[in-house]
């Protein structure tokens, strides 16, 4: 099959062409070597020299924790109140 038998079958050649090589042809007009493959796909920073990068906890600090007051003598939640708030557990 070459890019005419696609075109025949209904393939529209103008989004596929970037990714389609027909006996051994490339028909996309971006150029097709190793290096600007590489280069395109390689990030422009280094990802690994991000300065104090931290994995977010949705439990870090409990203490600090408001939770709306519900009641009408306006009392706030007790903290395993505030707990049972978060997780839905009774």
């Amino acid at each position: 099959m070459d890019f005419f038998d696609l075109k025949k079958l209904g393939i529209v050649i103008k989004r596929a062409q970037y990714f389609i090589t027909c006996k051994g042809r490339y028909y996309g007009a971006v150029k097709f070597d190793d290096i600007r493959i590489k280069k395109a796909l390689s990030p422009k920073v280094d990802l690994n020299s991000i300065d104090k990068g931290e994995q977010l906890s949705f439990f870090d600090n409990m203490n600090n924790l408001t939770i709306p007051k519900i009641s009408s003598n306006n009392k706030l939640l007790l903290l395993n109140d505030k707990f049972t708030s978060i997780t839905g557990e009774l």
